[in-house]
């Protein structure tokens, strides 16, 4: 289901593109490092509907990137963090502009089991136990006498840096984690691994095996499973906002191109990369951003 989702979504893309007039316009883009992947393909597809544009894009730390930016030297920075308000002042004295901030996408990470196993939910607590190796048996957590056998994302996913930097605390991951270049391969993978616990993309309609376990902010906190709606009212915790940031309010082919991202095409690259598309608010809220509101 997930690999025929993504064929369609795929497909959608490109019967709505089509290719227009030439010239030459460059849109100097930094990106983070997890995030480069995802930057491509959103350059990518637009220069096929406006082939006039032309992308230089780099990924380096968003340290880096927000630097470059007060400089001058880049016209976009793609980040997974927000601004740090030092980085702010650092633009503020340079240039005497404030950063316009503009969510793109919601990058939401899945934490998913076998649906043979009785665990139906893990506390933050627990959660980083079982990641970091403290809790090995599925009997710490409510479950059977069985050892934990981790799967997980390499790195071509920015989802182990997400739950590393947003919820691992002072704790890191185990070593001991089997990887998989695709959501799929490792929904496939543990399928058939009665014992295993796997974090990806979250997918409202991965491998029919695995089931996707309900986080709970507090050993006695109320259990939220991803949904669409606990995802887009914010409940489920385990998201975050991906962004773009601009010295000032963007003009001319860099507002062009930020607001195809926010347009129903754009936000289809967002889904074909495996990252949740704005709800119809966030994008009014971008649109805002672009205004100068």
């Amino acid at each position: 289901m997930v690999l025929k989702r993504r064929m369609i979504v795929y497909a959608v893309l490109i019967a709505v593109f089509s290719v227009s007039a030439s010239g030459s316009t460059l849109i100097r883009f930094k990106s983070s490092l997890t995030m480069k992947i995802f930057g491509d393909r959103l350059a990518e597809w637009y220069t096929q509907e406006n082939p006039s544009v032309r992308f230089d894009l780099e990924a380096e730390q968003p340290a880096n990137n927000f630097s470059a930016m007060a400089k001058g030297q880049t016209d976009i920075v793609q980040s997974s963090r927000q601004v740090l308000h030092s980085e702010a002042q650092v633009l503020r004295e340079a240039q005497g502009k404030d950063y316009v901030e503009l969510q793109v996408a919601t990058e939401v990470a899945g934490i998913a089991v076998s649906k043979i196993n009785p665990v139906r939910e893990l506390s933050l607590y627990d959660l980083r136990q079982v990641f970091s190796g403290k809790v090995n048996n599925w009997k710490q957590v409510g479950g059977q006498d069985a050892p934990i056998r981790i799967y997980g994302r390499d790195d071509t996913s920015g989802v182990r840096q997400f739950l590393e930097e947003e919820f691992m605390g002072d704790q890191s991951m185990t070593s001991n984690i089997s990887k998989f270049p695709t959501n799929a391969r490792m929904w496939q993978a543990m399928a058939v691994d009665p014992n295993s616990i796997g974090f990806g993309t979250f997918e409202m309609d991965a491998q029919e095996n695995v089931r996707f376990l309900g986080i709970k902010p507090s050993t006695s906190g109320q259990s939220v499973a991803p949904t669409d709606e606990t995802i887009r009212s914010k409940r489920y915790k385990l998201t975050r906002p991906l962004y773009f940031y601009f010295a000032g309010v963007p003009t001319g082919d860099v507002e062009r191109f930020v607001e195809w991202v926010l347009s129903p095409k754009g936000q289809l690259v967002v889904e074909s990369q495996g990252y949740y598309p704005l709800t119809s608010s966030e994008r009014e809220a971008g649109t805002r951003a672009l205004s100068g509101k």
